[in-house]
């Protein structure tokens, strides 16, 4: 019995060395990308979780199945007569992370925005990013002009910002009057 505990020990004690010896690599670290929550797959769960809305007791926000180029879309409604003051905004906020100082980014959407035909001023669809300490940076802004209604075909929006010294941005988007679909909003470093 003890002829054969001895090779089954020194067996045992040599796989446990051959085990030590192997050096395991650390996974590579993968660089976190910047991202916009729910934007290029917009759900009522992901809204719920990820964004903050403000918006009178009459707008509402559906999410629908028919978006830009097959992917589904966020439909702000925010209803309002043509000759009534503005109303309440339909206010959406979330926050953009893991952006690096000094490096551009492209954000952009694709929007369908329905106004009203008889109405001169029109503004409906604006788009802001918050560096902090008062620091707005707005480049998209959207209105319709008299006598046109935007809600046939969709169009491309985008800005680009720069990265400051704050990691994490906050976004937020607006719907002033009536219909304002969008759909693909996406954040790329360029």
């Amino acid at each position: 019995m003890r002829a054969f505990i001895i090779p089954i020990l020194a067996l045992f004690l040599f796989s446990c060395e051959k085990e030590d010896q192997q050096v395991i690599a650390d996974p590579p670290v993968q660089e976190l990308k910047p991202v916009i929550n729910c934007g290029t797959s917009w759900s009522t769960g992901c809204l719920d979780t990820y964004w903050t809305i403000n918006k009178s007791n009459q707008a509402t926000l559906t999410v629908l199945p028919n978006g830009y180029n097959g992917k589904n879309s966020l439909l702000l409604y925010n209803p309002h007569g043509p000759y009534e003051l503005n109303p309440q905004p339909l206010r959406l906020n979330s926050f953009i992370k893991n952006v690096k100082k000094d490096a551009p980014y492209k954000i952009s959407f694709y929007a369908k925005i329905k106004g009203y035909p008889d109405y001169a001023n029109n503004p409906s669809l604006a788009a802001y990013v918050f560096f902090g300490n008062s620091d707005w940076y707005n480049e998209m802004y959207y209105g319709s002009t008299k006598g046109e209604l935007h809600d046939k075909d969709w169009s491309q929006y985008s800005f680009t910002i720069i990265g400051k010294d704050k990691p994490t941005l906050n976004f937020e988007l607006y719907s002033l009057y009536d219909s304002t679909w969008i759909s693909d909003l996406k954040i790329e470093e360029m």
